[in-house]
C-alpha cells in the first residue's frame, strides 16, 4: 500500500462525513463514497478497512498493542505510561454502545449539534419509517428451500 496524500485523507474524511449526514437524515439512497453509490459496497469497504485496522493492532492479554504504545521520552526519568490500544477501545465502544450514544458521539464531529432527546426522536422517526416500508420477502415457488416460503408466511 502506498502512503496517501493529505488531500486524499481530507477527501476520505469528507466522504465519510457525507455518508454520516445521509444516515442522519434517513436518506441512504444515492449516497456516494469511495467512487460508488452502492450502499453494500460502501459498507464492505468500511468494514474491510476497520477489519484490517483491528488485525494490525494485535493486542496482548491486557488490551495493549505495539502501535498505540506511547513513545519513550529520553529526557524523562518516568517510564512511558502503558495505555490500552485505541483501535480496540474505539471498536469496543462502537460494538457495545447504544445507537443513541453512538449518534451523540458522532454528530458533533460532523458539525451537527443535537440534544439527546432530539436524537431519540430522530431514531424513533427512522424506525417508524423503516417499519412502515419493510415487507417480508416471499419466495414464489413452493419447492424452494427458503425459510420464508409462501405457505409459511402470515400476511
Amino acid at each position: 500500500m502506498n502512503r496517501p496524500s493529505p488531500a486524499s485523507r481530507l477527501r476520505i474524511r469528507d466522504e465519510l462525513a457525507d455518508v454520516l449526514h445521509g444516515f442522519d437524515q434517513g436518506n441512504t439512497r444515492g449516497l456516494s463514497a469511495f467512487g460508488t453509490t452502492d450502499l453494500d459496497e460502501i459498507v464492505l469497504r468500511l468494514v474491510g478497512a476497520w477489519y484490517v485496522l483491528v488485525l494490525l493492532h494485535k493486542v496482548d492479554d491486557r488490551g495493549r498493542c505495539r502501535r498505540c504504545r506511547p513513545k519513550a521520552r529520553r529526557w524523562s526519568c518516568w517510564p512511558a505510561r502503558k495505555t490500552p490500544c485505541r483501535v480496540l477501545s474505539v471498536t469496543n465502544f462502537f460494538a457495545t454502545a447504544s445507537t443513541e450514544e453512538i449518534w451523540q458521539w458522532l454528530l458533533p464531529r460532523i458539525g451537527v449539534r443535537r440534544e439527546l432527546d432530539k436524537i431519540r426522536a430522530n431514531l424513533a422517526d427512522h424506525a417508524a419509517k423503516h417499519d412502515a416500508t419493510s415487507t417480508i420477502p416471499v419466495q414464489p415457488s413452493q419447492s424452494s428451500r427458503h425459510a420464508l416460503r409462501r405457505d409459511n408466511v402470515n400476511i
